[in-house]
C-alpha cells in the first residue's frame, strides 16, 4: 500500500444510476460504468429500487450491482500504477487499440 500511496491512482466512486424505467429485466441487462480518466477509476453502479412495501410485485426490494473485491486489489496492485487501465471491461464494439494510442 506504501507504493500506490506514493504513485497510485485512487478509485472515485461517482452517482448510482437507474435502469429506463427502473425496470428489472433492464437492470439485469446493464453493467456498471467503470472509465479511467488518467486521475482515477470512475466506477458508477447500476441500482434498481427499492421497491414500494405495498408493491404487488416484490415488495422492499433494493437491488445493486457490486464492485468485486479481487477487482479493487488488482486495480491498487497493478493499474493504478500505470498512467492508464489496460484491462478494463471494454465495450465490445470498442477498439482495444485505442488503449494503447493515449
Amino acid at each position: 500500500m506504501a507504493r500506490h500511496k506514493n504513485v497510485g491512482r485512487p478509485i472515485c466512486f461517482k452517482k448510482d444510476f437507474t435502469a429506463f424505467g427502473n425496470i428489472g429485466p433492464l437492470f439485469i441487462k446493464e453493467t456498471m460504468k467503470i472509465k479511467d480518466t488518467g486521475d482515477c477509476l470512475e466506477v458508477s453502479s447500476m441500482v434498481l429500487g427499492p421497491q414500494k412495501l405495498d408493491s404487488k410485485i416484490f415488495p422492499g426490494v433494493h437491488y445493486c450491482k457490486l464492485l468485486s473485491p479481487a477487482r479493487v486489489i488488482d486495480y491498487y496492485m497493478t493499474d493504478s500504477l500505470k498512467k492508464i487501465s489496460g484491462c478494463l471491461n471494454k465495450d465490445p464494439k470498442e477498439s482495444h487499440a485505442a488503449i494503447y494510442t493515449q
